[in-house]
């Protein structure tokens, strides 16, 4: 009974080499993947312009914004300095090309009211570390699976990792520091809470060496 138990609850990993490829092929940021990533960011932004949950919800699950940021957790875990630097670049690319496309559309939008959908990102807090701590485990159990599957667009929807980073955006260009400050606060929150998660759970696991 004991040893059935066991079983149920063990998580395989089907394909180790299989899952390292996967992450490092997700964190460069060129070609068609930064052109994705310039439309997610202004779909966002017109969802929180206009303030419409549903538009958001869209930016978010085409946003490939998670990739560079399972590398860094990954590559803690792995202790690989390269692999480390690279997600840390291409993030820094990802999260440079967020905030000049986002803040330029809210210089060039007539609507600069502060709507509920920018308001919900500025209040980080107990539960959003819980959110990223879990979006973190998630994302790397999700990646370790031999079959394809749709567990990866619901942990990008779950983390909302680009809305927070629009809403600075508006911040920056209608003069609302406060609201960049706290969107920055929450994006950094998720972050950090995904990566530290994304590392321990490859640890975990066995994807970060004996």
């Amino acid at each position: 009974m004991l040893k059935k138990i066991k079983d149920t609850l063990a998580i395989e990993t089907h394909d180790p080499e299989r899952f390292d490829k996967a992450i490092r092929d997700d964190i460069d940021f060129k070609g068609r993947k930064l052109w994705i990533l310039v439309f997610a960011v202004l779909t966002a932004c017109i969802g929180l312009n206009i303030d419409t949950k549903a538009v958001v919800i869209g930016a978010m699950l085409i946003s490939p914004i998670m990739g560079p940021i399972n590398g860094l957790g990954y590559g803690l875990a792995i202790c690989d300095s390269a692999l480390i630097r690279s997600s840390a670049a291409n993030f820094g690319i990802a999260v440079f090309i967020t905030m000049l496309v986002s803040t330029i559309y809210f210089l060039l939008s007539p609507e600069k009211a502060t709507t509920t959908e920018i308001m919900n990102r500025t209040d980080p807090n107990f539960y959003h570390a819980l959110i990223g701590i879990t979006g973190g485990i998630v994302g790397i159990l999700a990646k370790s699976r031999k079959e394809d599957n749709n567990v990866v667009p619901g942990v990008a929807i779950a983390t909302a990792l680009l809305p927070p980073l629009c809403s600075m955006g508006f911040g920056i260009a209608t003069g609302h520091l406060n609201v960049a400050r706290d969107s920055l606060l929450m994006f950094l929150l998720y972050v950090l809470c995904i990566a530290g998660a994304s590392a321990v759970t490859s640890r975990v696991i066995g994807l970060g060496g004996k």
